[in-house]
């Protein structure tokens, strides 16, 4: 009887063990694998059949592995349990509902906006549309949808592929939303202190955990292309991403029974009541996402979100030792102010591989002479950066810089002077970023100040500027430094060429003692890259 029992036992381990091996992608059981797990299971269930003083002992052994191994495969194997790519001409109301202003009723009453059905919808190229626009007598409508069906257990991985705005009073969320508290898988606001993002939990009563995705740690978020938002659901908290990056960890409690929402609102403390909301909402605004999912636990493939590739414009390492005049071109030979002006023998190659803007002073007129160099084509929106070596010299300032459309316009749309870097009192450490347009009043944005990175260090450094349609971002190092969102400074989209230069005025201390000894000296440029679009780097 025992021989019988440990027979069918075997065979039933067996063709469990052999499932096992099919779970896993491999072609087949392998002979030698097979004698080798058989051999195992011989001995274990021998010893406990011997053990075993009654047959339902053995079964119930037997049963209790089964399970097991049922088990432990579960758990590890991945599910997608909700996908919307958002094809179509409708929303699919079989996983989705449009929020109205009833489901706000537990909002803060601080907040300005409304929840209307017909701000969201699909828009028949594979995209989810929530609009915000402010109407006169209604206030500012915005577009919110959740799943219909919660998900029961809170472990899992969401996410979703988004174009959030940059739009001025305005909170913008993807979030995981239920009874017990809220998971912001990124949430993103914009009020006159900045624009922010944040990822972050708040379950139960107190305080919520937030987590602040570090804008120096990822690319800018509103370059208007799509970008992947995610986070883990496990044992040890939250575990967020940006763009198949892991973006940081929050330790806390499980959000069971949430729904995913996409949803926005115009909070009063960030300026959803003053008339410069209302003006910039006048026209629509909106939301636009390209898919959502979720699984049972992370996929092997962390979603970066599909972009067009960038297309680069211009590459320039000024290799050899004359510099390409079918890229480049010598600014006219003038007086910038009473103490500097340019001449063309000041910017030249130095044969390593560097453009030398170089600068000394002239005793016979009593001026810094200095080079300066514009681009020979104009560029319109994209991403603008230069690898430069800045030199201290009081008195004096390098800049990469472009000059678009006419400056004296009247609205900065149709003209601007974008200071991409500017090393002015550089003998403090001191550079900046500024805008200036309509010369004739000086409409000015600026100087940023920055004190973060110390550009004179004898290396090279990399400054960056996006022009975009929602503002200007600044980069020094790859790293974010300054934002202009569209509704503090208005974009131009007029085409410009890009200059770089050395300068000198009286304000600065040009001509002084502690200028004379400093000079002669030279600004270095490495390389100039245009793309028209936000690239990617490592």
């Amino acid at each position: 009887m025992k021989k019988m029992k440990l027979c069918s036992i075997l065979a039933a381990l067996l063709c469990t063990a052999a499932l096992a091996v099919a779970c896993n992608d491999k072609p087949g059981p392998n002979p030698e694998t097979t004698a080798d797990v058989t051999a195992d299971v011989t001995a274990d269930v021998t010893a406990e059949v011997t053990n075993s003083d009654t047959k339902e002992e053995t079964q119930a052994m037997t049963e209790e592995k089964v399970t097991t191994e049922e088990t432990t495969e579960a758990e590890t194997e991945c599910h997608l349990l909700f996908e919307d790519n958002f094809d179509g001409t409708e929303l699919d109301n079989t996983k989705w509902e449009r929020l109205s202003e009833s489901e706000r009723e537990n909002k803060p009453s601080a907040e300005k906006s409304v929840w209307k059905d017909d701000m969201s919808y699909t828009d028949g190229n594979g995209h989810l549309i929530l609009k915000i626009q402010y109407v006169e007598g209604e206030g500012i409508l915005c577009g919110a949808v959740q799943t219909k069906t919660p998900f029961e257990s809170g472990y899992g991985y969401y996410e979703a592929s988004v174009k959030f705005p940059l739009t001025y009073g305005i909170s913008s969320a993807f979030s995981l939303t239920g009874a017990s508290g809220e998971l912001d898988i990124l949430r993103s606001e914009a009020s006159n202190n900045g624009v922010t993002y944040r990822q972050g939990v708040a379950v139960g009563e107190g305080d919520p955990q937030t987590l602040e995705a570090s804008p120096q740690n990822f690319l800018n978020l509103y370059d208007g292309r799509f970008h992947a938002f995610g986070v883990l659901s496990d044992e040890s908290g939250y575990t967020f991403y940006i763009d198949g990056v892991e973006s940081g960890h929050v330790e806390a409690a499980v959000l069971e029974n949430g729904s995913l929402t996409l949803s926005s609102l115009a909070p009063r403390a960030l300026g959803a009541s003053t008339t410069v909301c209302r003006d910039n909402l006048l026209q629509a605004q909106q939301i636009v996402v390209d898919y959502v999912r979720a699984w049972s636990s992370l996929p092997e493939t962390v979603g970066k979100a599909v972009n067009t590739e960038p297309q680069l414009l211009l590459t320039e390492d000024f290799d050899g030792t004359e510099i390409d005049f079918t890229k480049w071109k010598y600014a006219p030979e003038w007086t910038r102010n009473d103490y500097c002006y340019w001449s063309n023998e000041m910017s030249v190659l130095d044969g390593e591989g560097h453009l030398a803007t170089k600068m000394e002073w002239d005793s016979e007129v009593n001026r810094l002479k200095s080079g300066a160099l514009w681009s020979a084509a104009d560029y319109g929106y994209g991403y603008y950066e230069a690898s430069i070596k800045f030199p201290k010299a009081y008195g004096t300032w390098g800049a990469f810089w472009m000059m678009c459309g006419d400056v004296w316009m009247e609205s900065a749309a149709d003209g601007v002077e974008i200071d991409i870097v500017e090393s002015i009192n550089n003998q403090d450490g001191l550079y900046q970023h500024a805008l200036h347009s309509n010369y004739g009043n000086l409409n000015s944005l600026g100087p940023t100040r920055l004190f973060t990175t110390d550009i004179y260090d004898g290396e090279f450094h990399t400054f960056g500027v996006l022009r975009a349609e929602n503002g200007y971002f600044f980069y020094v190092d790859r790293k974010l430094s300054a934002i202009v969102p569209y509704y503090q400074y208005t974009p131009c989209p007029v085409p410009g060429r890009m200059e770089l230069t050395v300068e000198a005025a009286d304000w600065t201390g040009a001509g002084t003692p502690e200028c004379l000894a400093q000079l002669p000296a030279q600004m270095l440029t490495d390389y100039v890259r245009v793309w028209d679009s936000m690239p990617e780097f490592d």
